[in-house]
């Protein structure tokens, strides 16, 4: 299987013989039975490089890949040289495009399953048992992780608090209570 960093770890501690192939690369090494499966961005790249021509099966699952990573990074001490009122500016001009970003990726998301459907590629969930199974050996690979590195613990104690915040609001009656939050 191809599949990348720390999924192919992961998938490894299952029995699943993993490589990493560069993209340009997975199309000719499905065609050629060099490899099995891949895993490989999100449904509309998969569209685009073409993987419908040698893959009659798509598996699909939230825990492998809910979304795509959309992502805000900037220097600690530009950040502190903008003061307050940009700040605040930045955070708003960047959640906004963040939303439309992820408003788009959805879209085309749902025009490729569509184009899979009429050609004839078979869409389906992973099975819920496999689907657990990663799930299981994420969490213990990630436990080592966080146990060798202090950051990356820190990282993944910050991630739990939001999931957490996150399950309570969404069970609350107010849809926008997760943006005003946040």
């Amino acid at each position: 299987m191809r599949v990348k960093g720390d999924g192919g770890e992961i998938f490894k501690t299952l029995g699943v013989s993993t490589v990493m192939l560069s993209g340009s690369e997975i199309y000719q090494a499905l065609d050629r039975g060099v490899i099995d499966m891949a895993e490989c961005c999100s449904a509309n790249m998969n569209w685009e490089l073409a993987f419908h021509e040698v893959c009659p099966y798509a598996y699909f699952s939230l825990t492998r890949a809910p979304v795509q990573g959309i992502q805000k990074s900037i220097n600690i001490d530009s950040w502190n040289a903008l003061g307050p009122e940009l700040q605040d500016l930045m955070v708003i001009a960047t959640d906004w495009w963040a939303k439309r970003r992820y408003q788009e990726v959805l879209r085309v998301d749902l025009v490729a399953f569509d184009n899979m459907l009429k050609y004839g590629v078979e869409c389906m969930d992973v099975p819920p048992l496999l689907d657990k199974a990663l799930q299981d050996a994420a969490k213990e690979f990630y436990v080592g992780q966080r146990a060798a590195d202090p950051f990356f613990d820190e990282i993944m104690t910050s991630q739990e608090a939001f999931r957490e915040t996150f399950e309570t609001l969404k069970t609350l009656d107010n849809p926008n209570a997760f943006i005003t939050q946040y």
